[in-house]
């Protein structure tokens, strides 16, 4: 299956561990050309819009390429992105090898909630804020119960 490019919360591998009740392959020094990431008003975790950049320095996002997801996983995270859209994309690393065909989540709701002049950086808007990490694992913990019983319930 394609990996997926997290740029994010998910970034968190407790986060990854506790909405997917199970570790998963991470490849960390990666990024994407084109978007930009940005504060969702009122939110702790970002969205992120393609700038149709294609300049070497500018509109970059770095995050986490997120391997081996087989098809439960990948419920549980649509329905955990349900603000975004799976876009592919290509990521580049930062030693430089080949670029690697990925999906990622690509905000899909209004602009108008993303804060055009607040940048998300998963060091300073989330990893540096105490017990945020430890909070937001706990919720996608909940949210993978209901996500599951949804799932359930339609099938």
């Amino acid at each position: 299956m394609t990996p997926i490019f997290v740029y994010g919360t998910l970034r968190s591998s407790a986060v990854r561990h506790a909405l997917l009740n199970k570790s998963t392959r991470a490849q960390d020094g990666v990024f994407v050309r084109g978007f930009k990431s940005l504060s969702v008003a009122g939110c702790v975790y970002p969205g992120i819009i393609s700038t149709q950049s294609t300049s070497e320095n500018d509109d970059i996002v770095h995050g986490s390429l997120i391997y081996d997801l087989n098809e439960e996983d990948m419920a549980i995270l649509a329905l955990f992105e349900d603000e975004y859209r799976l876009e592919d994309v290509m990521v580049y690393s930062d030693v430089g090898s080949d670029p690697v065909r990925a999906k990622l989540y690509l905000w899909n709701l209004s602009i108008d909630r993303l804060d055009m002049n607040q940048p998300w950086n998963y060091e300073t808007s989330f990893l540096a804020v105490a017990g945020l990490e430890k909070q937001f694992a706990a919720n996608a913990a909940a949210f993978r119960q209901q996500a599951l019983l949804q799932l359930q319930n339609t099938h």
